[in-house]
């Protein structure tokens, strides 16, 4: 009996952490902003991706292990978000792309191309035009970048 009582306060107190790990609140995220898909500036940014389309297709054909391209998907809530992946393979007509996070390949229109981004050898990057607009978006309606990104933006050699 006398051992009983001692493993009942272990378990108790193994139950009461327990609890309260499941309990405590989540840690606080970055502040994080509503983006809608008809921004001004994520409009332009599909402009210049689409104006720019060539200039992918020539990256493609030199570079293409370091080309990425975004595409929509639908997400579990029926909302539609950008989903980067590689290029594996490109036509005239359609790209085939994996999606990051993958295993599987689809294949793309060229129009279905929202976005595309080129890390070079020094670690520059072209395009990426989506990428840019969300990050001048946050810029505008928080009213600052976070210092991480502030550090990066200069690298991004085709943002305005």
């Amino acid at each position: 009996m006398d051992l009983a009582v001692p493993w009942l306060f272990i378990v108790l107190a193994l139950v009461g952490i327990a609890s309260w790990w499941l309990m405590a609140p989540d840690p606080p995220r970055p502040e994080q902003i509503r983006i809608s898909p008809s921004d001004p500036l994520l409009e332009q940014a599909r402009i210049r991706t689409r104006d720019t389309l060539g200039l992918l297709r020539e990256h493609l054909t030199h570079r293409r292990s370091q080309v990425l391209v975004k595409f929509r998907v639908a997400g579990l809530d029926h909302e539609y978000r950008g989903q980067w992946g590689q290029v594996l393979a490109f036509d005239d007509n359609a790209l085939t792309v994996r999606p990051s996070g993958s295993h599987a390949s689809r294949t793309l229109t060229w129009e279905q191309v929202e976005d595309w981004q080129l890390t070079l050898p020094d670690g520059n990057v072209r395009g990426a035009f989506t990428v840019v607009a969300i990050w001048r978006i946050r810029e505008r309606d928080a009213g600052r970048l976070p210092p991480g990104i502030e550090r990066q933006l200069p690298r991004f050699l085709d943002a305005e």
